[in-house]
């Protein structure tokens, strides 16, 4: 088990006591709002265990002024005169929780903010379970400690569990009790946004999913928080990660039949709410990326999957989802199954004819083949047969990894493979 480390800066203030508040807990009367979001895990995730840590990070003067254990008193200035005190450290050993103290710099110039970074950055460890507490974090540290965090879930597997916010100045006056302000949320708005972002820009679903199963889940099994929509927010995931494996592998059968793209549509208009409102028009924008594939069965959806594959610069699948495409078209322009390996066949076939007039073509369906080859809206579309000759050379080219007399550089394949896609394009929409 890894891990569950509360990281928190101590400040340099005087404070005042007060009481914190979240949801149905409220903390003891304390200087600081660390020994109330400490009994706070107490009583929500029992902390105290042997692997859960607290992590000051201490300026020379935080540790002079709040946190020493010997502190026994300290001058306030509003009353003028030397008060009751006690450090933090003394807290920490009277609740018997483990921790460490981590000396940081003022962070007064770029010099000592990396400094800070790296200090922190050292003692977390891979897989730890982070809970942050930024209430007394100075000047730009907020931003360097969320900066900091989306470092450490990529190069350390840092899951962050909390933010925390003790509201000091919103207190209420009659009570004298604060919010907790848990800032989670928009860490995990981040990470659907940045997962979004790589499948609208790379065509990479995986973050998606990752984050749907780890933070739907939860939502699901608690019947108190299992709603229609969140398990409409997960299919929506779910069916986005299919259509998407389908074009990675290329099924061109699924892809034309396009039944995912209707259940995902479906799924998208059904959402009424979603756990962070912020998150809707992310998703508006994941189902405009798919408003070229219509929900119904078209052969031209291997054409136009090749697009979605070309603009995420899928290369290799957008060869085979080219040439196939062609012959799909070509099957159901004469009229043919296109399911049928045969005429498939047929059609590579009739192609090395036009294309190599002076080699001997063996046809399958020779009759067959005779009166396709009569057919001068395409053989003697001279754009057309080029361009189809050329995305199979391609292809063989591609899928045979550049083992060939005259193998391309990859400049030279991807500028065919993007020039090719707009020459298909245009010549399939005047045929």
């Amino acid at each position: 088990m890894g891990r569950r480390v509360f990281l928190s800066v101590l400040g340099v203030a005087f404070y005042e006591t007060c009481r914190y508040r979240k949801d149905d807990f409220t903390g003891s009367e304390t200087l600081f709002v660390q020994k109330s979001l400490l009994e706070y895990l107490q009583q929500q995730e029992n902390w105290g265990g042997e692997n859960d840590l607290v992590l000051m990070l201490l300026t020379d003067l935080a540790r002079k002024n709040n946190w020493d254990k010997n502190l026994k008193t300290r001058f306030c200035a509003k009353l003028q005169k030397e008060v009751a005190y006690q450090g933090l450290e003394k807290i920490l050993l009277d609740m018997n929780l483990s921790y460490r103290d981590i000396a940081i710099p003022d962070g007064k110039d770029s010099e000592q903010m990396w400094e800070i970074f790296e200090v922190i950055f050292d003692e977390l460890q891979d897989g730890d379970e982070l809970y942050l507490d930024i209430t007394n974090s100075f000047r730009y540290l907020p931003m360097l400690l969320v900066v900091l965090v989306n470092y450490a879930k990529l190069l350390k597997n840092v899951k962050v569990k909390a933010i925390f916010y003790g509201n000091y100045e919103a207190r209420d006056q009659e009570s004298n009790i604060a919010p907790i302000m848990d800032l989670l949320p928009l860490s995990v708005l981040q990470d659907w946004t940045l997962a979004a972002s790589d499948y609208l820009r790379y065509g990479q679903v995986q973050k998606l999913y990752e984050l749907s199963e780890s933070s739907i889940n939860p939502i699901l099994k608690d019947p108190s928080t299992r709603t229609d929509d969140v398990k409409l927010l997960r299919a929506f995931v779910n069916r986005l990660k299919d259509l998407v494996g389908e074009r990675i592998t290329c099924r061109g059968l699924t892809i034309i039949e396009n039944k995912n793209v209707g259940l995902l549509e479906k799924a998208a208009k059904d959402i009424q709410k979603v756990t962070i409102p912020q998150l809707k028009p992310v998703f508006e924008k994941i189902k405009e990326s798919l408003d070229i594939f219509g929900a119904k069965e078209d052969i031209l959806n291997c054409i136009k999957a090749a697009r979605w594959c070309c603009d995420n610069k899928m290369y290799q699948q957008t060869t085979t989802l080219l040439e196939e495409g062609l012959i799909t078209f070509l099957c159901c322009h004469f009229k043919l199954d296109y399911k049928e390996e045969n005429f498939r066949n047929l059609m590579g076939q009739c192609l090395r004819a036009k294309t190599r007039p002076n080699e001997k073509t063996v046809f399958n369906d020779p009759a067959l083949a005779e009166k396709l080859l009569d057919d001068s809206v395409i053989w003697e579309n001279k754009q057309f047969v080029t361009s189809f000759q050329s995305i199979g050379k391609l292809r063989n080219d591609y899928n045979h990894a550049g083992f060939n007399k005259n193998p391309k550089e990859v400049k030279n394949i991807i500028d065919n493979v993007e020039s090719l896609m707009d020459d298909i394009e245009s010549i399939l929409s005047k045929i």
